[in-house]
């Protein structure tokens, strides 16, 4: 894959460090010698390696005019297989990775930044030639790298290269590819193993830094060894990290649902398991919209979790005596801490008419429970009648998509643009429940028709569970006590 045959050899930029003599390998034999010279422009790459910069940055190596010690893809792949190349499409598909994990290792820094520090390599460089001081000494060495974090890099490289299911609209290649997120799972899977391995392995000398990376006391994890962080950072670079969350729902779309739900549940010819699904799909609805519940929040919560207050006994709460209440207690650790319990509580009725206790009132009558009962009943609220839990994912394509398609075609102007393209369809928008939560934070941000008032700073912060520590907050909200009244007024007063 070298470039000798194409330039003459004074006009190589870059020289393998392995050019001029063969270097052992571990089971004692010798390498051929690679003798390559590299021209700067011939290190590059093409399909199916892709790049969100412009004029397709970030696919070959910038300019670097001084390079610590080049060494190619033949010769790292020859040291990381023990063995010497031979033609075969798995081979190749190796030097391929190789290079692209390469050219994204020196993209961690900037192109910019790069042309910049050759003006401050030069200066060096002149004082070594004017007073026979050798400031930046190469290292040497007796063979090319041979490190565990190669062959991983080559791992994330290589499922970057893979289709995805949705396109996106960006996308300028044929094909769409993982996004850069969805490869650094790898890294972390790897790290856990890694981790798990090491504490046998190393008993005493294994430990994590502040930043949960793995160090030894003689040397660093493969997944934080240098070269990877670097190959990651310029990979990052190239394929960007931006995700996509979920289009936030509105009101107008999350009424629609329930009035729909509403119109089926008593049209007064459905079976008793088709009413207690509607009456379940309509409590998912609502809790996700007003609770601003995770998708894990929602559908792992089980009957035991609840604890209502009917209307008529608010009063026992501080409330006017026709509010109920509906207090969920989530799973004993939340999503940043698993020593934390977190808990939501909601008006049983919103401001606006949102019930989301008749909806729960329900099904507990579909299924003859009583209030009493609950404390004692560790059933999943949200199942299926064989008793599998529900997932968002059946949620969403019974009853929401469906839900927002009817209300795109009837014209509104907010779902209009999600026509099935490329890039625009209802499954791509609303993708998960986050839409719920995001929809939910924005509904209170402003007084709305038939609230009383938006919600406080410190009522959203409530409300939301959003960690924060409590050396970060300042001393009126770190001493405050919030009652149940408190917590229901969110609900009560701005939805």
């Amino acid at each position: 894959m070298g470039c000798d045959h194409a330039i003459p050899l004074k006009e190589a930029r870059l020289t393998c460090r392995f050019h001029a003599s063969g270097f052992p390998f571990e089971s004692g034999g010798r390498a051929i010698p690679c003798g390559t010279r590299y021209h700067l422009d011939c290190v590059r790459v093409g399909k199916p390696f892709t790049s969100r910069l412009r004029k397709g940055a970030g696919l070959q190596l910038p300019p670097l005019p001084d390079f610590p010690g080049y060494i190619c893809e033949a010769c790292t792949v020859r040291s990381q297989m023990d063995s010497e190349l031979v033609s075969t499409p798995a081979m190749h598909g190796l030097l391929l990775l190789e290079r692209m994990r390469f050219i994204d290792l020196v993209h961690a820094w900037s192109t910019n930044t790069l042309k910049q520090y050759q003006g401050g390599l030069r200066r060096i460089r002149a004082f070594e030639a004017r007073f026979g001081v050798q400031v930046l000494r190469i290292t040497p060495l007796i063979k090319p790298p041979r490190s565990d974090a190669i062959p991983l890099m080559w791992v994330q490289q290589h499922y970057a290269l893979q289709p995805t299911r949705w396109r996106r609209k960006t996308s300028t290649d044929d094909i769409n590819r993982v996004t850069y997120g969805t490869t650094r799972s790898l890294r972390s899977a790897a790290s856990m193993f890694l981790k798990l391995d090491f504490q046998v392995a190393f008993p005493g000398e294994v430990y994590t830094d502040p930043s949960s990376r793995i160090l030894r006391a003689p040397g660093v994890s493969p997944t934080d060894e240098l070269s990877y962080t670097l190959m990651s950072k310029g990979m990052s670079g190239r394929l960007g990290t931006e995700s996509k969350p979920a289009v936030a729902l509105l009101d107008r779309q999350v009424r629609h649902l329930n009035d729909d739900l509403e119109k089926r549940f008593t049209s007064g010819t459905l079976l008793r398991s088709a009413k207690l699904e509607i009456a379940r799909a309509a409590t998912v609805n609502l809790v996700s919209w007003m609770g601003w519940l995770r998708a894990t929040e929602c559908f792992d919560m089980r009957w035991s979790d609840l604890a209502l207050t009917l209307p008529g006994e608010g009063a026992i709460h501080g409330l006017p005596p026709e509010v109920g209440v509906i207090q969920m207690f989530l799973d004993p650790q939340t999503k940043t801490d698993r020593t934390k319990i977190a808990d939501v509580i909601v008006a049983w009725t919103s401001g606006s008419g949102l019930s989301l206790g008749k909806w729960i009132k329900r099904i507990m009558d579909l299924l003859e429970l009583n209030v009493q009962d609950l404390a004692f009943n560790d059933d999943f609220i949200f199942m299926q009648p064989g008793g599998s839990q529900w997932t968002s994912a059946f949620f969403r394509s019974t009853y929401l998509w469906p839900s927002l398609n009817e209300q795109r075609l009837a014209g509104d102007p907010h779902l209009r643009p999600y026509d099935g393209s490329p890039g625009n369809t209802l499954m791509e928008k609303f993708w998960s429940m986050h839409c719920y939560r995001r929809g939910g934070r924005t509904q209170v941000s402003k007084r709305r028709p038939f609230c009383v008032r938006k919600a406080t700073d410190a009522e959203v912060f409530e409300h939301g569970r959003w960690r924060r520590t409590r050396q970060s907050l300042t001393m009126d909200k770190a001493y405050l006590e919030w009652l149940i009244c408190d917590r229901t007024a969110i609900t009560l007063l701005c939805m």
